[in-house]
């Protein structure tokens, strides 16, 4: 049995039933004219669904996400909330389900896709370029024996690959949503971080007339130690 407030209302039904609902129709009958499926297309037997498990073991379901398939082949994805309701000889006497539609959320979850997809490739490109000349002009500049001008492209250099980082990061953030993300042990010397740091901050401390000093012994860090090369 199901407990629900009389018909399911046309518009919210017209979304969910994929085509199926016809006015007047229940939820049990609704319930009837569609497949529901896992994310992955997979079908799981009636008392592995939500309403069967509310049913039969009277376990409660918050928010599993699952599709409704109509006659037609149309997919609707869907988040299931199932409840048992216990009579007064404390066993499950009916359920309450409910079901709601998450094709919004799962369009504005491709539109990020897509946006992070397209800044990714906007600001990698130039970024990479910056990097690609800032390393040529450090060589000449070097070569020239002008220290200045060398440690001035150094900091650029510094600056647009911690840029870089950080837009890498921000995919890695979606590839750990999609459960994608795989980690790559690294080695690095903590000194070396010190220093990025002290010249990307640099240009700002001087700005202000203010001096940063940086005190670090130049074998920071165990060279034997391995560990990520970002937290996640």
């Amino acid at each position: 049995h199901l407990v629900v407030g009389g018909p399911i209302p046309a518009p919210e039904a017209s979304r969910l039933a994929a085509r199926e609902f016809q006015p007047g129709m229940t939820l049990d009958e609704f319930l009837s004219n569609v497949t529901i499926t896992r994310p992955d297309g997979a079908a799981d037997p009636p008392g592995e669904r939500p309403l069967g498990r509310a049913l039969e073991r009277g376990e409660r379901t918050l928010a599993q996400e699952q599709r409704l398939v109509g006659r037609d082949g149309t997919t609707v994805p869907v988040l299931v909330n199932a409840t048992p309701v216990y009579g007064a000889d404390g066993k499950v006497s009916a359920a309450i389900i409910a079901l709601q539609d998450i094709t919004p959320l799962e369009e504005l979850e491709r539109l990020r896709n897509e946006f992070l997809g397209v800044v990714s490739h906007e600001l990698r490109t130039p970024l990479t370029a910056i990097i690609g000349f800032s390393e040529m002009l450090l060589v000449e500049a070097q070569a020239d024996g002008r220290t200045e001008a060398a440690e001035d492209q150094q900091r650029i250099m510094d600056s647009a690959r911690h840029l870089l980082h950080l837009i890498n990061e921000i995919l890695d953030l979606s590839k750990i949503e999609a459960q994608k993300m795989e980690l790559h042990l690294e080695r690095f010397e903590v000194a070396n971080i010190i220093r990025e740091v002290g010249n990307t901050i640099t240009p700002l401390v001087k700005k202000r007339a203010n001096r940063l000093v940086l005190s670090a012994a130049p074998d920071l860090g165990s060279p034997d130690l391995t560990l990520p090369d970002r937290t996640v």
